[in-house]
């Protein structure tokens, strides 16, 4: 499912390798925390790489990422979450919160939806309003959320920059 949702997010120029760097960033910050050496070298060479990727994809872009490079983004990111929020030598102490009443365990999906909520929630509206309009949840529209920004009248850069904020 993130491997189609980053796919999807890959409508304006930087905005899927954009989304994915600040996906894969907030992972490395956890991975820092559990000390999964491994995965967080992994996904910093990602990151690196689609950092340099990225001074050539801004509006208006000189290459494209193309399917290929978003399918690849999307499966880095969904392995990267299994297999560094699914660790068993998490330690759940990093994830406590203290309230008056008692304590509060945040369980790592919890984490994984948070961090991946753009690209989650993009394409849960995407599909249901197609299901609302009796249309295949796979026919493509033009209901993502950076077309409903380029709709109000942004121009494509600032409309990444505002995905990129939230």
């Amino acid at each position: 499912g993130i491997t189609n949702a980053i796919n999807w997010l890959d409508g304006l120029d930087a905005l899927a390798g954009g989304i994915s760097t600040i996906i894969i960033l907030n992972l490395c910050m956890i991975f820092i925390s559990n000390q999964d050496w491994i995965i967080l070298f992994l996904a910093l060479a990602l990151c690196g790489s689609l950092i340099g990727f990225l001074r050539y994809n801004i509006f208006p872009a000189k290459i494209l990422m193309g399917d290929g490079g978003s399918y690849l983004l999307g499966a880095g990111i969904g392995i990267f979450s299994i297999l560094g929020l699914s660790n068993n030598s998490i330690n759940y102490q990093n994830f406590l919160i203290n309230t008056p009443e008692n304590s509060i365990y945040l369980f790592p999906i919890n984490i994984a939806l948070i961090i991946l909520f753009i690209p989650i929630a993009d394409m849960a509206f995407v599909i249901l309003n197609r299901i609302k309009n009796n249309k295949s949840p796979f026919h493509p529209d033009k209901s993502h959320f950076h077309h409903k920004l380029l709709k109000f009248g942004l121009h494509p850069r600032r409309s990444v920059i505002i995905m990129y904020g939230i």
